[in-house]
């Protein structure tokens, strides 16, 4: 899974955790964290607080194990697809619009380098916390990709 927005990345999540016992799945969250050029990719001092406390709490309450991999990098999306495993499941949260957002980008870039890709959609509501997006498209997806 990719790291987007907190607001995209808990739906995302939501599909995994609605999935609970059915499959085994060894989750990883990639955050990527775009550096200025003028910092070194191996910094030796600190870098302000990599995941946002959001995520910790939902995979606490939810029970989901996951290893969380933080990717330093120039561009905030554009090296994380080529880091990827060949042909890997790879989950993005994202809101699609008339014209292609960067979630929607990133999920183009990974179709053209062969992974597997379900989108979750997060739309307005979700946002504004008026009710939850329906699920169960990318939950169907996600279930027929690990079957095959």
């Amino acid at each position: 899974m990719i790291f987007t927005t907190v607001h995209f990345t808990l739906p995302v999540l939501e599909v995994i955790s609605r999935l609970g016992s059915d499959l085994a799945l060894a989750l990883e969250i990639i955050v990527p964290r775009p550096l200025p050029y003028s910092l070194p990719l191996n910094p030796t001092r600190e870098i302000a607080p990599l995941v946002p406390l959001e995520i910790g709490d939902f995979l606490q309450q939810s029970g989901l194990e996951a290893s969380i991999l933080v990717m330093l990098c120039r561009t905030k999306y554009a090296e994380v697809p080529q880091s990827l495993r060949q042909h890997s499941t790879v989950l993005i949260g994202g809101r699609r619009r008339w014209y292609l957002s960067s979630e929607e980008q990133l999920e183009r870039l990974c179709r053209v380098l062969g992974h597997e890709v379900v989108f979750v959609e997060a739309g307005r509501r979700h946002l504004r916390k008026w009710k939850v997006p329906a699920l169960d498209e990318p939950l169907n997806e996600l279930r027929r990709l690990m079957k095959s």
